[in-house]
């Protein structure tokens, strides 16, 4: 197998390795948009769950406001508070668990960058080598194209003396 051959068999391959470097990096970039969708998502569930609840104690206090109030009504209020509360909490920490896997998106999608930055530089780096086996057996083939011209000029020569000795 020559050089050229070697090479070319060997960037084939870097050139598919770049390719699904790429297509990984592409697949990260798309797990992190889903994931800062889920984070935009839980923070707007938060906002959302907060501004009932509050709205829901403004509404249940008015009520109460005026009247004498049992300790049961105090005391059912102060359970819709908590679970309000309870739910506010459980989508915080959605929200936590959203930010976590949108940092481990992050984190997966820069790797796959620099993944696809390593592959494209050795892609590279043998396309230049490529080039310099082109050049080079361009110049071999026109050094022997050339030789070959003048071994032929020298044995016409010397045959067209030999007919002029004759």
């Amino acid at each position: 197998m020559t050089n050229a051959r070697a090479i070319a068999r060997l960037l084939d391959l870097r050139r598919l390795r770049e390719r699904s470097a790429l297509n990984a990096l592409t697949q990260c970039e798309g797990d992190c948009r889903r994931a800062e969708q889920q984070v935009e998502a839980s923070r707007h569930a938060v906002a959302h769950q907060l501004e009932q609840a509050r709205v829901h104690e403004r509404e249940k206090r008015q009520a109460l406001v005026g009247r004498a109030v049992s300790m049961a009504e105090i005391a059912r209020l102060q359970g819709d508070l908590d679970a309000m509360a309870a739910e506010a909490m459980r989508l915080r920490q959605v929200q936590e668990g959203a930010k976590a896997a949108l940092h481990d998106a992050e984190l997966a999608r820069d790797a796959a960058r620099e993944r696809y930055r390593v592959c494209q530089r050795a892609v590279t780096k043998l396309d230049g080598l490529a080039e310099q086996e082109r050049r080079k057996a361009e110049r071999l083939e026109g050094a022997y194209a050339e030789a070959d011209l003048e071994e032929r000029a020298i044995m016409a020569a010397a045959s067209a003396s030999e007919q002029s000795w004759a």
